[in-house]
Parts: structure tokens; C-alpha cells; sequence
């Protein structure tokens, strides 16, 4: 219950974007590595290394759930290397989490969220 109260105030204050399923509410992520506090919850940013793209396919998976069925989102980058860098929200002592993790693409804020697609 603890998990389902943290993740409803991180997302309170959402945009909203249509998708073919219905309303989809998309959190402003940027908020996430901006602030070092997010509806009470203190928040700090964790390098957790870089991702080298030689193809310029990017994939994303939970590795506890599977890592063999998945596929890569539509929209490419261009090959490279990337810095990954986590939002780690403190719940309790001893009880960290990451809120949302990003791939630096470029060294500029985004302007809009737009979920990715596969």
C-alpha cells in the first residue's frame, strides 16, 4: 500500500495526452531531476553510468519481469554514447526508490513529454 500512496503523489500533478486507449497522464518528468524535493518526498540524482547505442535502437524492460521479450522503440537516436541518470525518491529509512530514470540524449530540458512507442 506504502508503493501505491508514493507513486499517486509523484503523479498528482499530471498532462494529459490522448491515446487510442483513452486519456494517458504523463507526470512532468522534468521535475524529477530538477528539485531535490517532489510532493514530499526528497529526491536526489544518481548517475548510474553510461549506455553506449551503436545501432541507435533503444530498448527498455523490467530485468525481474523478462529480458528476452521486448523490442525496441520506433523513434531512433543517433549511435553514441549516453549518461543514465536516476531520480531516487527517499520513501522511508533504509527505503529507496527510483521515481524515473532518464537517458541524456542532449544536454538541453525538453520541452514536451511524449511517451515512446514500439
Amino acid at each position: 500500500m506504502a508503493l501505491l500512496n508514493f507513486f499517486k503523489k509523484l503523479f498528482q500533478k499530471s498532462n494529459q495526452y490522448l491515446t487510442e486507449q483513452g486519456p494517458l497522464l504523463i507526470p512532468d518528468l522534468n521535475s524529477y531531476f530538477e528539485k531535490q524535493e517532489l510532493n514530499g518526498y526528497a529526491l536526489k540524482q544518481v548517475h548510474l553510468g553510461d549506455l553506449y547505442v551503436p545501432t541507435g535502437h533503444i530498448i527498455a524492460c523490467d530485468p525481474l519481469v523478462s529480458l528476452t521479450d521486448f523490442l525496441p522503440f520506433e523513434k531512433k537516436v543517433k549511435p553514441g554514447t549516453y549518461a543514465v541518470i536516476a531520480a531516487e525518491a527517499k520513501m522511508e529509512e533504509d527505503d529507496d526508490r527510483f521515481a524515473a530514470v532518464k537517458v541524456v540524449i542532449k544536454n538541453e530540458l525538453p520541452t514536451k513529454w511524449i511517451p515512446a512507442t514500439v
